[in-house]
């Protein structure tokens, strides 16, 4: 079947029909962006490449890409503390690929392990980030199981204190069709960023160059989010459109289209 890619109305219509207020309690619970979760589990809203796996790896590749001295241990414990305990910790793989030991079921994790050098990553990262995850998993930390193939119709940037599920049944030429959305939240992405980089810091998992401070790791924590979003989005999303939809207090909405991938 030949892929769909979503108009603006088209966005306007999924957002209306699936957009939810945030439960600001468990706004530091991800999931990753990948389009095949379904609405009725009600996905987290903080959604970012990889979930935390990815989060893990973005924290090593900005200590990389920064020269900033990290120590890996403290860094996974802080990310452990922020999201309330190892048992909250999110990934994803999926019906392919659940009996494999890796990240092959995640796009992004599939990526960063494939590439790392293009993720600004070394070996000993990738080995630290499956590790860690092996450790979740035995302390019952979250892996769902996704289904099917990605159906490619659309990215969505969202900010604002609302979430969008990410499913949605397009009528076409008197037809129910179901459209999914690949989902970046940059408002909780950003919230969370803050709270890590003053933990890391108070910690000691990350010590900066002198002269740099809170703001200057949340902004490199800004700039490797943004490399690592659209390096995945290349390899998944090639060509779709991607939109950008801002919430007010109220609920209502822009939608702003930011071309292709």
């Amino acid at each position: 079947m030949q892929t769909i890619y979503l108009s603006p109305e088209h966005i306007s219509d999924l957002v209306e029909a699936n957009k939810y207020k945030i439960d600001h309690s468990l706004q530091f619970i991800s999931r990753c962006i990948d389009d095949r979760y379904h609405n009725i589990d009600h996905p987290a809203s903080l959604a970012l490449p990889g979930a935390d796996p990815g989060e893990l790896a973005l924290i090593l590749t900005t200590g990389n890409a920064y020269g900033f001295e990290v120590n890996r241990t403290k860094v996974f414990e802080v990310l452990v503390k922020i999201v309330g305990g190892i048992k909250n910790l999110q990934m994803h793989t999926d019906t392919q690929d659940e009996k494999k030991s890796s990240f092959a079921g995640c796009g992004h994790m599939y990526q960063l392990e494939t590439v790392p050098e293009t993720y600004g990553l070394t070996q000993k990262d990738i080995e630290f980030v499956l590790s860690s995850f092996k450790l979740a998993k035995s302390h019952h930390a979250k892996e769902v199981i996704l289904e099917g193939q990605h159906k490619k119709n659309a990215v969505v940037i969202v900010k604002g204190d609302y979430g969008i599920l990410p499913r949605h049944y397009l009528e076409v030429n008197g037809q129910k069709l179901l459209v999914e959305v690949f989902e970046y939240h940059q408002t909780l992405v950003d919230k969370r960023h803050r709270a890590l980089a003053q933990v890391l810091i108070k910690s000691g998992g990350m010590k900066l160059i002198k002269g740099q401070d809170e703001e200057s790791l949340f902004e490199a924590f800004g700039d490797i989010s943004e490399n690592h979003l659209m390096e995945t989005l290349r390899s998944l999303a090639k060509g779709m459109p991607i939109y950008e939809v801002k919430f007010d207090e109220g609920g209502e909405f822009k939608v702003e289209d930011l071309g292709e991938v």
